[in-house]
């Protein structure tokens, strides 16, 4: 057996393993007290900007597959970007229990199953909070003669020891673009909130945190002649929907960093959401339902320009969840720069206080809310009273239909195309009772053809016109790429006035 040796560093032994990801390179290093175990791909020997994961040992999690840590699923999230991108590396540090042991981390399984941080944990057992040391990591790397990294991580201490040993660290990737939420990652929830480690997705200044329904839209078409016969002549063709993944994919084009927080359920349609969401490389945190199916959609396309008809299933596995929605506003640090589009299914779904609640867990963080109010005939059920309770001043921006703000001022006496004294009438009413910045109105073929946007002062009633009637070119275009639009539109007016609704 050969061996190579460095100041206080031997690699010991090495050879190639099969995993489920690839062919890679295993190596075993010992600097006379610890031992590091590597997995590379790649020619990775002093190059630049390495894709690097640095990994405590973690038994419960990789041998026995716990549920209380996300260790095995950060392994997996590794090993399988390193094979996409064709190099990197993985260094496997042997200090289970957070540098204390295996006894201590046992230890603290109770402690951490009744929702107490790790670090607490470890400090009611009497031991440090982290005792993990990277020194090993960063000599391991500087064996490879590595200049510098990407680390997969948002552990701060490990950039301070590879930098420390002059190692650059020029960009840290926390995770996967779609993590699910789960017991595992109250951990990471806790060292974000005590400074220990980087929120999740913040490099990107301009953030958008998508709340709003994840669904499968079936597009189905009937042809004219057959309307009073009925018959579908197509098959139905599933396509990944609802307000949360087209707005987010429309913020994204729009060049914020989007990020989807919802629950699918577990079948065929939830996996495929999950899959698309991850394709089209849109941040993501997800929990999954057991108990209830991912909602469907079905839109029925007539030929000849006849307007489509939207069938919903009455049952949806994404309920809002706001002790996950609370965990996924800690985890990405969410707060006054950043903007949170919420979408009034839950208005709807739940009763008054529920819907109160989310509303509180968004406002507490100082993030500008952008309120789109769907379903549009939520008056239905709900009174202008709820929404006021529910929502007060707290909205920054409130989209809605004209003809349902009409409804929600108890007027029937609806207007496809309202004059802008209408406008200004309802404006001024509704703005009364629920106060936002700026109101962005809708009217004309299908309820979007036309859009007047209006600034409302502070004495809540109409300041001036930003946008009047503006064509939205709704009209032109064919029938199936209407689907997603008012989110289309809604992202070009946030970026477009981004700076203004961040002053």
């Amino acid at each position: 057996m050969s061996m190579d040796f460095q100041p206080v560093l031997a690699r010991l032994a090495n050879g190639p393993i099969n995993t489920d990801f690839g062919e890679f390179q295993m190596a075993v290093f010992h600097d006379g007290q610890l031992q590091a175990i590597t997995l590379s791909l790649g020619d990775i020997s002093g190059q630049e900007n390495v894709l690097c994961r640095i990994h405590s040992e973690c038994i419960s999690s990789h041998v026995f597959f716990s549920r209380q840590c996300d260790c095995r699923k950060q392994m997996i999230y590794a090993q399988d970007i390193i094979r996409r991108e064709g190099q990197g590396l993985i260094v496997f540090l042997e200090q289970e229990g957070r540098g204390h042991g295996a006894a201590a981390h046992v230890a603290t399984l109770e402690l951490k199953k009744k929702g107490y941080p790790q670090n607490v944990a470890y400090g009611m057992r009497g031991f440090a909070g982290d005792a993990r040391r990277y020194d090993m990591a960063a000599k391991v790397i500087a064996y490879f003669q590595i200049k510098s990294v990407t680390l997969m991580s948002s552990n701060k201490l490990k950039k301070e020891a590879l930098e420390k040993f002059g190692i650059a660290v020029r960009e840290m990737r926390g995770h996967s673009n779609v993590l699910m939420l789960e017991e595992g990652l109250k951990n990471l929830e806790g060292n974000i909130r005590e400074g220990n480690a980087e929120p999740l997705w913040k490099s990107n200044p301009k953030r958008i945190f998508v709340v709003g329904d994840l669904n499968v839209d079936y597009n189905l078409t009937i042809p004219k002649q057959k309307l009073s016969v009925g018959g579908i002549i197509d098959k139905p063709s599933p396509v990944v929907g609802g307000t949360a993944f087209n707005a987010a994919r429309a913020f994204k084009e729009s060049g914020f960093e989007s990020i989807i927080f919802g629950k699918v359920g577990n079948d065929h349609e939830g996996r495929q959401i999950i899959s698309e969401i991850e394709r089209s490389n849109i941040k993501a945190l997800l929990a999954i339902s057991e108990a209830a199916a991912t909602g469907n959609c079905h839109l029925i396309f007539i030929e000849n320009d006849i307007p489509r008809t939207i069938i919903q299933e009455g049952n949806n596995a994404n309920d809002y969840d706001t002790d996950n929605l609370a965990m996924a506003i800690g985890l990405t640090d969410i707060g006054e720069r950043d903007i949170v589009f919420v979408v009034g299914h839950p208005f709807v779904r739940f009763d008054r206080e529920y819907a109160k609640k989310l509303i509180d867990i968004i406002a507490e963080k100082g993030a500008k809310i952008i309120l789109d109010v769907i379903p549009h005939n939520m008056y239905e059920k709900v009174s202008l009273a709820d929404f006021k309770y529910i929502v007060g001043d707290r909205a920054h921006v409130i989209i809605a239909e004209f003809s349902t703000l009409m409804r929600f001022l108890g007027r029937t006496n609806t207007s496809d195309k309202p004059s802008l004294h209408e406008i200004e009438e309802v404006v001024t009413q509704f703005s009364s009772q629920i106060s936002s910045r700026i109101l962005i109105i809708r009217y004309g073929e299908g309820n979007i053809e036309k859009q007047t946007v209006c600034r409302i002062n502070p004495e809540r009633s109409l300041l001036h016109i930003i946008e009047q009637e503006l064509d939205t070119g709704y009209t032109r275009i064919p029938l199936v790429e209407r689907r997603g639009f008012g989110d289309r539109l809604t992202a070009k007016f946030l970026s477009e006035h981004y700076q203004e609704l961040n002053h």
